[in-house]
């Protein structure tokens, strides 16, 4: 449990590594009130990057918030449409009460972008950050996979359809 704390100017540079972010890899983790906010420079890592943690399986986020930058540099060699970037979490997590203003950036060619979490469950969450692409990306206000009273900013993201909008 994060117990309510707030981290602030984290910084990762693994450009290189996948599952990357403040917890990088995970099964049936849970986390839990808690609050991130990265440097200027973010958390930068190849696929699977979130800011939160790069992948949790069969785990949760709850009652989370994140702000600052998110870059994936690679794509997944083994699956290279698998580029997964997302403001909270980059694969396999139950997301709920969370939000993002997070800046999701890619840096690779295809993949998923999320603002709150790809191949995720999220309910009750928002995200009102922004996406800037060097190239395409597929890109998702909350989640690739499924999302229930969960909203984005159309005006930030510049998005206009997708799972949900408010």
């Amino acid at each position: 449990s994060g117990n309510g704390h707030k981290i602030t100017g984290l910084w990762i540079n693994r450009p290189e590594e996948s599952a990357v972010g403040f917890i990088g890899e995970v099964l049936e983790g849970e986390v839990y009130q808690v609050g991130i906010q990265t440097d200027e420079k973010g958390v930068i890592g190849g696929p699977y990057t979130g800011i939160i943690a790069g992948i949790i399986r069969q785990g949760k986020i709850s009652e989370c918030y994140t702000t600052g930058y998110v870059v994936s540099r690679q794509v997944d060699p083994i699956s290279p449409q698998r580029y997964l970037c997302a403001g909270i979490n980059a694969f396999g997590a139950n997301i709920t009460n969370s939000y993002s203003t997070a800046v999701v950036r890619n840096e690779t060619s295809d993949g998923y972008v999320a603002g709150i979490g790809t191949y995720s469950f999220a309910e009750s969450c928002y995200f009102a950050g922004t996406f800037e692409s060097n190239k395409e990306a597929t890109q998702y206000g909350i989640t690739s996979y499924y999302s229930n009273y969960s909203y984005y900013n159309t005006e930030t993201t510049g998005l206009s359809g997708g799972r949900t909008t408010a």
